[in-house]
């Protein structure tokens, strides 16, 4: 069992014995805690005042509230829509790439793609903003507030306004329907006010120490790592380091900049192979990554582009020499590949990436790269974070943005802070602070989104499940006005079900899918 385990089942079971103590004794009640589900809750009056203050701008509010309908129903059909479509690309997954189950549960420090202080300020914040917003459209609405508190799970895990539940179900349609609406919208705009502070004030500010290729795999260069220069000849672009015409297989020297430090090294020069594909001719010939491909049929292989045009003059079938130079013991050494069809290749292993235009292509099966690359320009790696849509379309673009903790892109990893430093007028900032704030930024627009979009699915007991359920009973006594209260409630209440357990049934598809599929 890993420590990471081991931790979690060790605070799980110190804390179910606090609430079983809790429950029995009730001497947590003097301390206005009280057990609530998993979570011991919190309850005081303040900060009644504060919005009652807020919820004074009724027109506003009203208002909002209203637009906050509209946009959580837009967000509904966007989230229900992304889990359908994800559901359709199971079946191209391969069950050894599925996520973990801890990815479902948005516990720092459980799910391993939150770090723990940083998600709890992401929580924290987004979930007090959320339940805030529910107070002050309550109080707009001239319902019973009875209490504001935070629930705890060794940290906080949240914050809620308590309204009167019969008056909030005595209220008109659409005042309950806005008080439900506001939270997750009140989650965008906060993800959207810090996600612009992020980008454009935070990251934005970045500029490379030094204005030279930046190596982006781990092999002969470290991720993260810059060739400055190679021989004395300086490098400022990634087209400076495929010009370089250099003997494939020979030692040169390189000045590269990591971990802050200039160094001076050899490196080898050549096409290097970084991945083979598996179940590839490269595979069946037993090619590994770290290997230099020094010729192609007699061919020497100066860098992709030799590779890339030497191989249009054969056909999949062909059988082709190719000279392999070592990178373990130096050795060179011949090869036999006999060449696949690229179409083929990709439909039976890739299903969801074949495309029709590669069919008649020869194949190798090998992810290349000249000098170990790839590399990239100094910016490329500030821009991912500043520009997402720069490289991408609007929803591989903010998919990938969100996607950066499981990139390990977030919180910053050190090799971006030591190839850039702040300017500006955020260069006064020391490094550490900086970075602190920037991370903090970042994690409140994660947890932010994550809080709008679930809660905005069509489940109850989600604020878009109560949504729903409001939507259906209206659109149903329009509809079929002639049947009783008692089975136009038992009518909305067995489709909200089935949205419900259907939209647990998406979310668990993506886990349990590949393993299912893969016994057939």
């Amino acid at each position: 069992m890993s420590t990471g385990w081991t931790i979690f089942l060790v605070l799980l079971i110190t804390w179910i014995a606090i609430m079983v103590y809790a429950r029995k004794t009730k001497k947590l009640e003097r301390f206005a805690l009280s057990p609530y589900g998993p979570f011991l809750m919190w309850r005081t009056k303040r900060g009644k005042n504060l919005i009652e203050k807020v919820a004074s701008l009724d027109t506003f509010w009203t208002g909002f509230g209203y637009f906050a309908i509209a946009f959580t129903f837009f967000a509904m059909i966007l989230m229900t829509s992304l889990l359908l479509w994800i559901a359709t690309l199971i079946p191209s997954v391969p069950h050894t790439s599925i996520p973990s189950f801890r990815l479902i549960l948005g516990i720092p420090g459980v799910n391993p793609a939150i770090p723990i202080w940083q998600g709890i300020l992401g929580l924290l914040v987004g979930i007090g903003v959320h339940e805030f917003a529910h107070g002050i459209l309550t109080r707009v609405h001239r319902l019973k507030l009875l209490s504001l508190g935070l629930l705890f799970a060794w940290v906080p895990m949240g914050a809620f306004a308590e309204p009167d539940e019969q008056d909030l179900r005595r209220a008109k349609k659409r005042a309950r329907m806005s008080v439900y609406a506001v939270g997750p919208t009140s989650n965008f705009i906060l993800a959207a006010v810090t996600v612009f502070l992020f980008a454009s004030v935070m990251m934005g500010s970045l500029a490379p120490v030094y204005d030279a290729p930046v190596c982006i795999n781990e092999g002969q260069f470290s991720w993260g790592e810059q060739l400055i220069s190679i021989n004395g000849t300086e490098l400022r672009t990634p087209n400076d380091v495929d010009s370089l015409h250099l003997i494939p297989g020979q030692n040169y020297t390189a000045t590269t900049f990591k971990d802050g430090t200039l160094l001076k090294r050899n490196v080898t020069a050549g096409l290097f192979v970084i991945d083979v594909f598996l179940k590839s001719p490269a595979d069946d010939a037993n090619l590994t990554k770290g290997i230099i491909i020094l010729k192609v049929a007699n061919t020497t292989i100066w860098n992709q582009k030799d590779f890339s045009d030497t191989l249009e003059n054969f056909q999949p079938g062909d059988t082709v020499n190719l000279l392999i130079h070592s990178t373990t013991d130096w050795s060179a050494f011949n090869v036999n590949v006999t060449l696949a069809d690229r179409y083929e290749y990709y439909k039976t292993h890739y299903p969801a990436y074949a495309d029709e235009r590669d069919r008649g292509e020869a194949f190798v099966g090998v992810f290349i790269s000249y000098m170990g690359g790839p590399f990239t320009d100094a910016y490329h790696l500030r821009d991912i974070y500043v520009h997402p849509y720069k490289y991408n379309d609007i929803i591989r673009g903010s998919l990938a943005y969100v996607g950066m903790p499981l990139q390990k892109l977030s919180p910053v990893p050190e090799p971006v802070k030591n190839i850039y430093e702040p300017s500006g007028v955020l260069s006064v900032l020391p490094e550490v602070l900086f970075y602190i704030l920037a991370d903090g930024l970042y994690w409140i627009f994660w947890i932010s989104i994550m809080l709008g979009l679930t809660n905005a699915l069509p489940a109850f007991p989600l604020d878009g499940g109560v949504l729903l359920s409001d939507a259906l009973g209206y659109v149903l006594k329009k509809a079929l006005p002639k049947i009783t209260e008692d089975m136009r409630t038992k009518i909305v209440d067995r489709m909200v079900i089935t949205s419900s357990l259907t939209v647990v049934a998406l979310v668990l598809w993506q886990f349990l899918g590949p393993r299912l599929l893969s016994f057939f």
